[in-house]
């Protein structure tokens, strides 16, 4: 017999991911165009996590935090700022 494979859901459409995918394809192209517009003119935004993933490399510079409410999803998200001039 096959071993389980645990899913998760994904907390904005209720849909089945696959292991280790929080957002299924469709939510997390949502929250990309909803991150974008956000973002006022020659300004370019990225969530936390991008920060903390991109910290080590030491490549990118970040600004501002602010936070998105996410429809159908509890809790803000929290966006920074790209600094990139």
């Amino acid at each position: 017999m096959a071993p389980a494979i645990d899913s998760i859901r994904c907390p904005a459409c209720g849909q089945n991911n696959r292991p280790g995918r929080r957002f299924c394809p469709q939510c997390r192209v949502i929250l990309a165009a909803r991150i974008a517009d956000r973002a006022r003119g020659e300004e370019i935004l990225a969530s936390n996590i991008v920060r903390e993933l991109t910290a080590s490399t030491g490549d990118v510079r970040f600004g501002a935090e602010r936070e998105l409410e996410r429809k159908g999803i509890s809790g803000p998200q929290r966006l920074v700022r790209v600094e990139w001039r």
